[in-house]
């Protein structure tokens, strides 16, 4: 194989590569549906609520209320904490 076919054939590659990269940057969404996002907060809350019940040793049909629940919550903000909306 001569010096320039191997010049052309990486050319190639490399063109394909990055033309196959470009094209599944766009197909793949980069983005959160309302519906994802709200779906992520029910088990985060979920999740809230079973460290509440390890912790405090609840029973089964023990029911934390927001506040509760509140420490165990990862969106918690310095100084006060948000409550997601769906």
């Amino acid at each position: 194989m001569t010096r320039e076919a191997k010049i052309g054939f990486a050319a190639v590659v490399t063109g394909a590569s990055l033309l196959a990269a470009v094209i599944l940057f766009f197909i793949h969404p980069h983005w959160t549906t309302p519906d994802d996002k709200c779906i992520q907060n029910l088990r985060a809350i979920d999740g809230a609520k079973l460290q509440w019940a390890l912790v405090h040793n609840a029973k089964t049909n023990a029911a934390p209320t927001g506040d509760d629940i509140r420490p165990y919550l990862p969106w918690r903000a310095e100084g006060g904490h948000v409550t997601p909306r769906c």
